[in-house]
């Protein structure tokens, strides 16, 4: 009876742990990508985001990675202030939308503003020092 009660502990303990890690692994990879040095550079007159609202939009967004085969299209978002998710089965697109609002691709068609502002006229540090996800979560 005794090994029973630690062992049930020990065993939640060692589940908490890996699930630790790999939230940590995961965001590491995560900080390494908004790092990466980008193809898009900031433009010659590009400002500093300064965030009022942080209310970020997408205005009929698409995105090819290819010309001619879009991977988003006609994409209309609408995040106001607060803490939203993005979630869906794999393929469907979310990665692709963080990309785009960390500019790692810049839109084919369509625009994307953060309070109003085109994330195209402001820098790249400013931009990504505004952007925070978390990239999994396991109970």
């Amino acid at each position: 009876m005794f090994w029973s009660r630690l062992l049930s502990p020990l065993g939640q303990a060692t589940c908490l742990y890996y699930s630790l890690q790999s939230i940590i692994g995961e965001g590491e990879e995560f900080r390494k990508f908004l790092e990466e040095e980008s193809v898009i550079q900031d433009s010659d007159d590009a400002t500093t985001l300064k965030l009022t609202e942080a209310r970020v939009q997408f205005t009929n967004v698409l995105l090819s990675y290819f010309p001619g085969s879009p991977v988003l299209q006609g994409i209309n978002l609408d995040f106001q202030n607060g803490l939203h998710a993005i979630v869906g089965s794999s393929g469907c697109g979310k990665t692709s939308v963080l990309q785009l609002i960390s500019r790692h691709y810049d839109p084919s068609q369509g625009s994307i503003s953060i309070d109003g502002v085109d994330i195209r006229t402001v820098t790249l540090k400013s931009l990504r020092n505004n952007i925070a996800t978390v990239t999994k979560v396991t109970a």
